[in-house]
């Protein structure tokens, strides 16, 4: 960028951590200097850091220097391991731009689960007004200067405890106008029927099933037509007795569906994939739809079906990083008869037992051992199911 006369629309920067040789360069007053030098007019500056690399003394630094060079910065965390700013000499327009964006590259966005605006915006952690709410009292990193050369943080703060130091950040400083995002404050403009549901799906997030289904069946009870409750039930596999009416026909086949599902009648399942099809990703409902579409092609049998509930499953992990999903993947996988890919995806369930939970632990160790022998580079597979001994049975 020094030597070229070059301007750009777009510049980002994503080099490896800090401490790597001449990467802390990238993180100083001068280098956002330049590279404003080179942007054109409502030009746009991303540069991304890991979570764990900076505490929040360090985090604002990077946010003083950042505004003393640009008008607007926003941050967002796509990911907890991961912060991305954003800055430009013009607002930052999201509500504007982002279904642009969405609707000129559906298929690269899909990929990192980004289906909707609302998909954009739940990585939105800071406003220009919150960015420079925690840098006030920061002083900026510059290349005289270069806090992230000439400090490291802890090992302990490395990882999962680097991350939490920022969650506490965030949760403790009131920075962004988070009316339309804070879960609390949106409960209490709401009326009861909507706040009810909204509660369901809180829980139903967490993992509390049954809360949820008894949020969603009070919702009801207020309003019967609220759908957002109705598909509520759906998604905790409550559908006996679920009035269809007001429903989409996609919505009112995976209500059948779901019920198919109890009594393993695969076969009826597939008769409704055309319309559990229509629900696409971003749709409250399209986690059930897509396991539901997946199960039945793993349960033909048919390598070729299999092949297809992979793509299905990948969409899905696209959003929801789970373990039942990667379990599901695993079965594509095999069934595709694709077996290093069942590794793969049984490999990230190995490596975090105690998010996968004694039962679905089972099921991948008896998937594993219909595969064979794990790849001997993973440790992490072998304590799954250890390699067979040669000569045994």
């Amino acid at each position: 960028m020094t030597l070229a006369d070059t301007r750009y629309d777009a510049i980002v920067s994503q080099p490896s951590h800090p401490w790597t040789s001449g990467a802390s360069h990238l993180y100083t007053r001068e280098f956002f200097d330049l590279t404003r030098s080179k942007l054109d007019p409502g030009g746009i500056f991303v540069q991304w850091i890991g979570s764990s690399f900076v505490d929040e003394a360090l985090f604002g630094s990077l946010m003083a220097s950042m505004t003393e060079v640009f008008d607007f910065v926003h941050v967002y965390r796509p990911v907890p391991a991961a912060l991305v700013f954003m800055a430009s000499d013009q607002p930052i327009d999201l509500a504007r731009s982002a279904p642009r964006a969405l609707a000129s590259a559906p298929e690269s966005f899909g990929r990192y689960g980004i289906h909707r605006l609302e998909d954009f915006y739940a990585s939105w952690t800071l406003d220009t007004a919150g960015v420079r709410a925690l840098s006030s009292r920061s002083p900026m990193n510059t290349d005289d200067h270069n806090r992230l050369a000439t400090r490291r943080l802890p090992p302990a703060q490395i990882g999962k405890r680097g991350i939490q130091h920022l969650d506490d950040l965030f949760a403790r400083e009131e920075v962004l106008d988070r009316d339309r995002l804070q879960a609390n404050r949106l409960l209490q403009a709401l009326d009861p029927a909507q706040a009810s549901a909204a509660r369901g799906w809180v829980r139903f997030d967490n993992g509390q099933i049954l809360g949820a289904a008894s949020e969603f069946r009070r919702a009801l009870e207020v309003d019967p037509d609220l759908r957002s409750a109705r598909i509520g039930l759906i998604a905790v596999g409550q559908t006996a007795g679920l009035d269809p009416s007001g429903l989409a026909p996609a919505e009112r086949a995976l209500i059948q569906a779901t019920e198919h599902a109890k009594s393993q009648d695969w076969e009826a399942i597939g008769a409704l994939d055309a319309s559990l099809a229509g629900i696409a990703p971003g749709h409250l409902a399209f986690p059930n739809a897509a396991r539901l579409r997946a199960g039945w092609r793993i349960q033909t049998d048919d390598p070729a079906r299999a092949a297809e509930a992979i793509a299905i499953v990948d969409t899905l992990l696209s959003r929801q990083r789970r373990p039942d999903h990667y379990l599901l993947r695993a079965r594509a996988a095999a069934g595709a008869g694709r077996t290093r890919l069942a590794w793969g995806a049984l490999d990230v369930i190995a490596s975090r037992p105690a998010l996968a939970g004694a039962n679905l632990m089972q099921s991948a160790r008896e998937l594993a051992r219909s595969l064979g022998d794990p790849p001997e580079d993973s440790t992490v597979l072998q304590r799954l199911v250890p390699r067979r001994r040669r000569g045994r049975s």
